[in-house]
């Protein structure tokens, strides 16, 4: 179970970061991880398939260069042996910018007491 962090190191990283931050607990890893939101130019770059670099390359990217705890290296070295992590910590990164793999849709239609 991670360890929390001080209310120091909270302060911290949000005067550094910004208030969008959240964090993720990992039972592997002795603290909990906190992500920002990718900067646009971070998202097109991990959405940008032109240049032949591989999908999952691009995810590792996107994931260590939203990680602000604890550092890269660390998460670094945690993924030689759960090498599943960079996509674990990419999905949530996409998250934090806005994607969402299930939205509701529905037919736009005049409600009943709309004249025509």
């Amino acid at each position: 179970m991670p360890k929390e962090l001080s209310q120091e190191t909270i302060d911290t990283l949000i005067a550094q970061h910004g208030p969008n931050l959240e964090t993720l607990e990992l039972d592997y890893l002795d603290e909990p991880v906190v992500l920002r939101p990718p900067t646009s130019t971070e998202w097109r770059a991990f959405r940008d398939d032109t240049g032949g670099v591989p999908v999952e390359e691009r995810m590792v990217f996107l994931a260590q260069s939203c990680v602000v705890w604890p550092n890269v290296g660390t998460i670094n070295d945690a993924a030689k042996t759960r090498p599943a992590l960079f996509s674990i910590l990419g999905n949530q990164v996409a998250q934090l910018a806005g994607f969402q793999s299930e939205v509701k849709r529905k037919k736009l239609q005049r409600s009943s007491g709309t004249p025509k």
